[in-house]
């Protein structure tokens, strides 16, 4: 991994984990929550997931405009949001999809306004009906038989009742698509957090063993390091000849490992369980697995023995395929996994290998 690519992974890292504790703690707003989510989207390169926090901002309206962004994607941001609700049409009893549009912002300023609304919507403190009149002199001696009340107190308490009832309904469906929002973009984050920290525990690891390995090949076979890192610049190209070149180089690096830890012999080897085996010079594979063969004795060789299987398997199949090349249909997916496959076995087998340091 190079110096960039560690400072890009190490920021991605630093931006999901402060959206993922922003969403916890809820301590900014949500439109500042999706800016930093549309930061760590263009850090990935992932134009899709910047156009959609777009839409979350700017609102799913008709006259929402984002460039190259067709209303078949703006339902499916919707969707991925979570804004769909399903309704039942009660004359034909079919299913429709609606999806609100609001913004986000709007969606917290509606949340709000409709709170404080809700506070003041109250019972007065002082009422006088609102009696309907017939005469002058009714004004000042009140209601007669032939007058009647327009508007009682109970009628002003069942009103404030049912409007609070409708803001309430209001607050909790805006809330409610709030929580569903933010549950979806918070899963986005969480999954991107946690394949960036797999990846981290993974190049790290593999670097590690990297190290390891690139030591002790470039003790043994000097020239192999070289070689691979040929077959890997190799792969940049989109020509397929490239491709079995690289292909090509990997089944010399291991010839040339083979030639180091069980050099050719004209007499057939006897493995333990009494095959035989050719190990000429050009039968390098035989050679390898006569070399694990070797190994299969001592503490170490139950280890080895256990292993021993996969191991015959692993240089089996790669060895035939490094041999057919891409003659045989692989694409420019599959290549790569064989020069790393290839690269792997051979950090496997190194395990078996006595290296002797040599003295200052």
């Amino acid at each position: 991994m190079t110096q960039d690519t560690n400072n890009k992974l190490e920021k991605m890292l630093e931006v999901s984990d402060e959206i993922l504790n922003n969403i916890e703690n809820s301590d900014i707003s949500f439109e500042q929550i999706l800016l930093k989510c549309k930061k760590l989207a263009r850090l990935r390169d992932d134009f899709d997931a910047i156009n959609w926090f777009t839409a979350e901002l700017s609102g799913y309206g008709t006259n929402i405009n984002i460039p190259g962004i067709t209303r078949d994607d703006i339902e499916r941001y919707a969707g991925m949001s979570g804004r769909f609700t399903i309704n039942i049409d009660p004359t034909t009893k079919k299913e429709t999809h609606k999806y609100w549009t609001p913004s986000v912002s709007e969606i917290e300023a509606d949340i709000q306004t409709n709170l404080i609304t809700l506070q003041n919507t109250q019972p007065p403190s002082n009422f006088t009906p609102a009696i309907r009149k017939h005469s002058f002199d009714s004004r000042y001696t009140g209601a007669t038989a032939s007058e009647h009340v327009v508007e009682k107190y109970q009628d002003v308490l069942n009103n404030i009742q049912i409007k609070r009832s409708q803001i309430s309904n209001l607050i909790k469906d805006y809330r409610a698509l709030l929580s569903k929002i933010k549950n979806n973009i918070y899963n986005y984050v969480l999954n991107i957090n946690l394949q960036l920290r797999f990846e981290h525990t993974t190049e790290s690891i593999f670097q590690k063993t990297k190290i390891q390995v690139d030591k002790k090949l470039n003790t043994i076979c000097p020239d192999a390091i070289r070689k691979f890192v040929a077959a890997y610049n190799r792969l940049s190209s989109d020509n397929p000849e490239e491709w079995s070149q690289a292909m090509s180089t990997c089944r010399n690096v291991l010839k040339e490992f083979a030639d180091f830890v069980f050099p050719p012999q004209n007499e057939k080897y006897r493995n333990k369980n009494g095959e035989t085996l050719d190990v000429a010079d050009d039968k390098y594979k035989n050679r390898l697995i006569a070399f694990i063969d070797q190994q299969t004795h001592g503490d170490k060789g139950k280890f080895t023995k256990s292993r021993l299987n996969d191991l015959m398997a692993r240089i089996h199949s790669l060895i035939d395929l490094l041999s057919k090349g891409t003659h045989v249909g692989l694409d420019l997916q599959d290549v790569n996994i064989c020069v790393i496959d290839a690269y792997l076995l051979i950090g496997s087998l190194l395990n078996l290998v006595e290296i002797k340091e040599e003295k200052p």
